[in-house]
C-alpha cells in the first residue's frame, strides 16, 4: 500500500517564505534600477571627460556632482544587495532538514491515527445515539399513558410545573435529533483531513487571487496563487465565496506597481 503522502511544509511557514520572496522581488526589482542608473550614469561620465576642459570651471563642478550622484547610488545599490542576500540566506534557512523533515512526518503520521481512532468513537457515539432515541421514545409514550391515566383518578397534575417531570428530557431530545447521523460530518472532516476523496464529491476550481488561504490540512499547507486549481465541496465553496471578503477591493503592491484583486476568490473550472 503506498505511503499517504503528507504536506512537506505548515501553513505558517510557507506564508513566511511567500512573504520573503514577495520582500526578495522588490529589492531584486530595485537593485536592478539601481545598477542600470550606475551603468547609464557612468556611460554619461565617461562621454563627458572626453571632452572635458580643465579651464571650465562650471563643467568641472558638475562634473564633480555627478561623480557624487554616482557614488551615492552605489552606496545605496550595496545595501540593497545586502539585504537581498539575507533574504535569499533567509529563504533557504527555511527549507527543513532530513532529521526535520522526518520528524515531521512522524507527527503528521501520528495525528492520522489520533483522526482515526476518533471517527471510530464518532461511530459508537452513533449507535448509543440510536438507543437513546429509542430509549426516549418510550419514555414519551409512557408519559402519555401516565397524562391519560391521571383522568380517572381526577389527578391534578397541571397544577405543577413540568407537572409530569418532561422537560428536561424534550431538551435532551431536541439536542440528539439535530445531531442527526453524528459521524457522517466526522468522515467528511477526516478525509479532508487527510487528503482524501471526500463524499458527496468535489469540484475543481481555479484561484483567482494573488494570493488565497484556505484551511490546512495533513496533506495540503492550504496556500494558493493565482491559476492553482483546488477540489472543494460545494459546501466549502461557498465558505470561500460568500465567507470571505471576495469582492472586497486588495491592493498590493511589489514594485511593479499596485495590483488590484476584485470579484469572487475562485471561480469553477
Amino acid at each position: 500500500m503506498a505511503q499517504q503522502k503528507w504536506s512537506e511544509r505548515s501553513q505558517s511557514l510557507t506564508l513566511k517564505e511567500w512573504e520573503l520572496r514577495e520582500q526578495l522581488a522588490k529589492f531584486s526589482y530595485r537593485a536592478e534600477l539601481l545598477e542600470r542608473e550606475i551603468t547609464e550614469g557612468e556611460e554619461a561620465l565617461k562621454r563627458q571627460t572626453q571632452t572635458f576642459d580643465v579651464f571650465e570651471h562650471g563643467r568641472s563642478r558638475s562634473l564633480r556632482e555627478d561623480i557624487g550622484k554616482i557614488e551615492t547610488v552605489k552606496q545605496e545599490l550595496q545595501l540593497c544587495c545586502q539585504r537581498r542576500d539575507a533574504l535569499q540566506r533567509e529563504i533557504d534557512g527555511l527549507a527543513p532538514s532530513c532529521e526535520q523533515a522526518a520528524e515531521r512526518r512522524r507527527g503528521q503520521d501520528r495525528f492520522a491515527e489520533l483522526a482515526g481512532q476518533r471517527l471510530k468513537i464518532d461511530k459508537a457515539v452513533d449507535g448509543k445515539l440510536g438507543e437513546l432515541r429509542g430509549l426516549l421514545l418510550k419514555r414519551q409514550e409512557l408519559t402519555e399513558r401516565l397524562n391519560d391515566a391521571a383522568g380517572p383518578i381526577d389527578l391534578s397534575l397541571f397544577s405543577a410545573p413540568d407537572y409530569l417531570d418532561t422537560e428536561r428530557f424534550q431538551a435532551l431530545w431536541s439536542a440528539i435529533s439535530l445531531s442527526g447521523d453524528f459521524s457522517s460530518k466526522s468522515v467528511r472532516w477526516l478525509c479532508r483531513i487527510l487528503g482524501q476523496e471526500v463524499p458527496g464529491g468535489c469540484k475543481t476550481y481555479r484561484v483567482r487571487r494573488r494570493l488565497l488561504t484556505l484551511r490546512e490540512t495533513l496533506a495540503e499547507a492550504g496556500v494558493y496563487r493565482a491559476g492553482d486549481e483546488i477540489a472543494l465541496t460545494e459546501e466549502e465553496a461557498k465558505e470561500v465565496i460568500f465567507g470571505l471578503p471576495g469582492r472586497g477591493r486588495i491592493e498590493v503592491d511589489r514594485g511593479f506597481g499596485v495590483a488590484s484583486e476584485t470579484g469572487p476568490p475562485i471561480v469553477l473550472k
